[in-house]
Formats: C-alpha cells, structure tokens, sequence
C-alpha cells in the first residue's frame, strides 16, 4: 500500500478541524484519478491532524 500526505492550506480559513476539512471544499477537489483515463487510482481511507508542534 501507498500512502500520500495532504497538507491543508495555510491561508486564513483554512479548515481548523478533521471534522472541517472532511466537509470541506478543497479537499473534495482533490484529485485521486488518472489523468488520461480519468479512473479512480487511490482512495482516501484516513485522515489525521497532527499536532503543530511537533
């Protein structure tokens, strides 16, 4: 298995939250398909927030 790391925009209202971000539009337009098939490649099974300050 593979696995990528999305990190979440660093602008003023950014999603603050897993729960934000989930239901957010931003992440909704991330991309998991081929480009030139326009299949689906990957599937989001998890997200976690880290804490900042490590």
């Amino acid at each position: 298995m593979t696995s990528r790391t999305i990190e979440s925009p660093n602008i003023e209202d950014a999603p603050a939250t897993v729960d934000e971000l989930l239901e957010s539009a931003w992440l909704s337009r991330q991309n998991f398909g081929c480009a030139q098939c326009d299949n689906t490649i990957a599937t989001l099974i998890s997200v976690q927030q880290q804490d900042p300050t490590h």
